[in-house]
């Protein structure tokens, strides 16, 4: 072949690739234009949706708009669950004061048993945090019993997790909280149903 047959040939490849490029970006722009169009559709909820979220919303209403004062808790029936908070820390004692706070605060139930551990690890450095420790003993839980379990070695989160909670029975339920963490006011309402289940 001669030469100028191969730069005829190129030329052509070129201007096909140019065509197929075009193309391709014609295509992506028209598809790109088709979503953006129709983004308002994707996101609106469906008519059901919107009604089950403003039925949750207003039961949530309700059931803040109630103002139960907390009593101080008998011992609970047999068949009553009873519920244990596991507390792990070491020396955050302003994120623990908030979730303690937060624990404190919610709705609890007559008939509840909510008790409180709360396990503070000892630090690498080999000294107890004085303020954690202090903010737990001038915690005035009235949902159940209250331990403070302070760990005489450095544990760690894994072996803190591990070692956090035997239940004692099938009835006997526990949730692990870290202290950086914060509960809703109506967390036990949601959580003993969904445990029975």
């Amino acid at each position: 072949m001669p030469p100028l047959a191969w730069q005829a040939a190129y030329a052509r490849m070129r201007m096909y690739a140019r065509y197929h490029v075009m193309a391709a970006v014609a295509v992506l722009l028209l598809s790109t234009l088709l979503f953006l169009s129709q983004v308002g559709s994707f996101l609106k909820p469906s008519p059901s949706a919107a009604s089950r979220q403003s039925q949750w919303q207003q039961a949530l209403a309700e059931e803040a708009s109630e103002s139960k004062p907390l009593v101080t808790r008998a011992p609970s029936p047999p068949d009553t669950p009873r519920i244990t908070v596991v507390v792990l820390t070491c020396d955050r004692p302003y994120s623990l004061e908030r979730l303690l706070l937060s624990l404190n605060n919610a709705r609890y139930e007559a008939a509840w048993r909510v008790d409180l551990i709360v396990r503070q690890d000892m630090p690498n450095s080999g000294v107890l945090s004085a303020e954690t420790a202090r903010l737990v003993s001038r915690l005035a839980w009235e949902h159940g019993s209250l331990d403070h379990v302070r760990e005489t070695e450095p544990r760690g989160p894994m072996q803190q997790w591990l070692a956090a909670y035997t239940p004692v029975s099938t009835q006997d339920w526990f949730v692990v909280l870290e202290d950086d963490m914060e509960v809703s006011p109506f967390w036990v309402r949601w959580l003993i149903p969904a445990l029975q289940h």
